[in-house]
């Protein structure tokens, strides 16, 4: 009877022995396959970091290419001014891929078309276009709109009239700087767009702005940011 306890508790040892053999040997599979599985991943990490590392010009460019001629094409400037445009940026582009622009000057580039007089005007003149040219105005006010919009432009361009009077122009009319759009949507109230003709043209007479007509020629303005961002003259 106590041999056959003594063999039994012997057996169940070995049993449990033989388990916890089995379950370490699990763990330890799990453990290898845990260990090669992050092996894999950062093998893949190291070879997407060498992929982003070698292309990152190029994406980076074409990406910026393509947001610009979209953004152009669906402006309504005139044809010729659109294909210099877009021609510009290609070359900038196309230099910042062969490693002739650096990433600071292409930087430099997209800050001075932003923040300069480019898009400032070319979203005024989207606002012109919609709320003026929309609006019950009569001819005769349309025409001296025209006039009183062209001349604070050329003020902006010339440097009389500083750039941040471009956004103050727009809260005027009840546009967000931000998005170029009255909350809520719709066209400005005539009034509103009457003073907002009235604060543009007290702007440039007190900037002493020739009281001519002027087209801004937004592809020069658009070289001209280029030249001054990558140094050139």
């Amino acid at each position: 009877m106590l041999a056959t306890r003594g063999g039994t508790r012997l057996s169940q040892t070995r049993l449990g022995l033989a388990g916890l053999d089995c379950r370490a040997a699990r763990r330890g599979s799990a453990l290898k396959g845990c260990l090669i599985a992050a092996a894999v991943l950062l093998v893949l990490l190291i070879i997407a970091g060498v992929v982003v590392a070698m292309n990152w010009r190029n994406w980076s460019a074409t990406a910026l290419q393509a947001g610009t001629t979209s953004l152009v094409q669906q402006s309504k400037l005139p044809d010729d001014q659109k294909t210099k445009i877009i021609n510009s940026v290609q070359r900038v582009t196309d230099d910042f891929k062969a490693k002739k622009v650096t990433l600071d000057q292409l930087q430099k580039v997209m800050t001075q078309i932003v923040q300069g007089p480019v898009m400032q005007l070319g979203v005024l003149q989207s606002l012109k276009e919609r709320h003026v040219d929309g609006s019950a105005l009569t001819p005769e006010e349309k025409e001296a709109a025209a006039l009183a919009l062209q001349r604070f432009s050329r003020g902006v361009i010339d440097g009389t009239i500083p750039i941040p009077e471009v956004q103050k122009l727009m809260l005027d009319l009840g546009v967000d700087p931000a998005t170029g759009e009255i909350p809520g949507g719709g066209v400005a109230a005539i009034d509103v767009v009457k003073k907002f003709i009235e604060n543009a043209k007290t702007k440039a007479d007190e900037a002493k702005v020739p009281d001519e007509p002027y087209v801004v020629d937004f592809a020069a303005e658009v070289d001209k940011a280029i030249a001054e961002a990558i140094g050139q003259p």
